[in-house]
């Protein structure tokens, strides 16, 4: 692929691109969360915020996950793991 090629990508989408998007599972994430600041699994905000991710496209989840990660694809055993 040529340089010009490339530079349609920002290095969010190449990286996106290079290592393709692996379901996320939510409801895993969910079960293995850590919660602080006063939070748990039934707190409103938490049930919101699961509740977005689920409405999330794949590729949407995994542009979170690089956000809150650096990473686009979870954890090799999940995200126990």
């Amino acid at each position: 692929m040529s340089k010009k090629a490339l530079s349609i990508f920002n290095e969010k989408d190449l990286g996106l691109a290079l290592s393709g998007v692996k379901v996320i599972d939510v409801k895993e994430l969910a079960l293995y969360m850590n919660y602080s600041g006063g939070y748990n699994k039934d707190s409103k905000q938490v049930k919101w915020f699961i509740e977005v991710l689920e409405s999330f496209s794949n590729e949407m989840r995994a542009k979170l996950l690089f956000f809150v990660t650096g990473s686009f694809k979870m954890p090799f055993g999940g995200f126990k793991e």
